[in-house]
């Protein structure tokens, strides 16, 4: 369970853009660790925080500007079951940011994937020069999508929710889209949408509270090719997010 938002993409003038994800999970799995920049041998630097338990990550940004941000994909009640996976899926995050553009990474990450490796997830590949949509079954072959709202290019709309999906999936997207057309309202530098949690609708929201699961974190990145960075702003607890973030790091872009 999580939701993306992102903006800019796709504008003629590709100078700038952000991202921001909430990340969904269980209440009792071990903490988050807050982002931080790594050095992978050979490839470029990414930051990224870390999941706890398995060791991978939801979200990273590199130094070559592109991000991937992941999101599990839940059975609608029709689909068969994935067989049992054997990895994580947060390693599909660290193998596409080995990447240095979209393109290249979604090659990366078609040749990782088969049957019975990896669970069913959609990743999201974001650079300013455009994006694209890796959707995994858990059968057949991986599908890549364009990476924009047919309606208005500048933005990206993305959630999952393993309860109720049929009916909570399109309750976010026609909430969002009020949020957007209402003028993307923000408080401080996070978008307001990703803080909405309306009484009565804590298990439907973005900022989701269930018995078992919670928004446990939420995550902007912003890349700004003028100044040659991208900062990455972290809050471990969400619902503090109207104020300073827990970290802030940046990462200066090359290439």
């Amino acid at each position: 369970m999580c939701t993306l938002t992102a903006h800019r993409l796709g504008l003629p003038d590709r100078s700038a853009l952000w991202l921001a994800m909430n990340r969904d999970e269980s209440r009792t799995r071990a903490a988050e660790i807050p982002p931080a920049i790594t050095e992978p041998p050979g490839a470029p630097r990414v930051l990224a925080p870390r999941d706890g338990a398995a060791g991978g990550t939801w979200i990273g940004v590199n130094d070559r500007g592109l991000i991937a941000a992941l999101l599990n994909l839940y059975p609608d009640g029709i689909a068969p079951e994935a067989p049992r996976a054997t990895v994580t899926r947060g390693a599909l995050v660290d193998r596409a940011l080995t990447a240095a553009t979209v393109d290249e990474a979604c090659a990366a990450i078609a040749a990782e994937v088969r049957v019975g490796r990896y669970s069913p997830f959609r990743l999201a590949l974001v650079s300013l020069d455009g994006g694209r949509l890796i959707t995994w079954t858990g059968f057949d072959v991986v599908r890549e999508d364009a990476l924009e709202d047919p309606h208005d290019r500048a933005w990206v709309f993305l959630t999952s929710s393993s309860w109720r999906s049929p009916e909570v999936l399109p309750w976010r997207e026609e909430k969002f889209r009020a949020w957007r057309d209402a003028g993307a309202e923000h408080i401080g530098p996070v978008p307001s949408f990703h803080l909405w949690q309306p009484e009565g609708r804590e298990e439907w929201a973005p900022l989701v509270a269930r018995e078992k699961s919670v928004t446990r974190s939420l995550t902007k990145i912003e890349i700004d090719r003028t100044r040659g960075e991208a900062a990455m702003a972290y809050w471990r607890d969400p619902t503090a997010a109207g104020g300073a973030p827990s970290a802030i790091v940046e990462l200066g872009l090359r290439g």
